[in-house]
Parts: structure tokens; C-alpha cells; sequence
């Protein structure tokens, strides 16, 4: 009776190895992915990429004009990128 547990346990080790195996070696990652794509689509992924950059932009500036200390101060910069990168 334990030893039809072992095979069991043993199985489905087995089973859940090769399927994780087999997900890592099919998935593409980002890269590979980007280059399949169509020109059109890579030309929209690059526009929307940049709008949510230039949205980050803005919140840092609106959130150092906001603040007393001088643009310069690059712990004042970090602590608001992590603020912002949080919410």
C-alpha cells in the first residue's frame, strides 16, 4: 500500500517537473516576442510605452514643484520615484 503512494507522489513529481520544464522551454520571453510582432504593432507597444513614461515624468515634476527642497537633490528624486512607482 506505501509503495502505491511512493509511485503516486513519484508520478505526479514527474508530471508537474516535465510540465514546467516544457512551459519554460515553449514561453518566449519579452524579446523574442517583440520581434514577431508586426511593424504597426511594435510602432503602437513603442507609443503607449512612451505615454506611460512621460506620465511618470509629469508626477515626479508636479510632486518636486510641490516640495521645498531644490530640483537637484537626487534623495528627494529617488524617494519620490519610489513613492510614485508604489501607487
Amino acid at each position: 500500500m506505501a509503495s502505491q503512494y511512493v509511485k503516486c507522489i513519484i508520478a505526479g513529481g514527474f508530471t508537474l517537473g516535465f510540465g514546467y520544464l516544457l512551459m519554460k522551454v515553449v514561453t518566449p520571453t519579452k524579446e523574442q516576442l517583440y520581434e514577431k510582432l508586426s511593424p504597426d504593432l511594435k510602432h503602437k507597444l513603442d507609443s503607449q510605452e512612451q505615454r506611460e513614461n512621460n506620465v511618470a515624468v509629469m508626477e515626479l515634476m508636479k510632486k518636486v514643484a510641490e516640495s521645498d527642497k531644490p530640483i537637484y537633490d537626487h534623495y528627494q528624486l529617488r524617494d519620490l520615484q519610489k513613492e510614485i512607482n508604489k501607487g
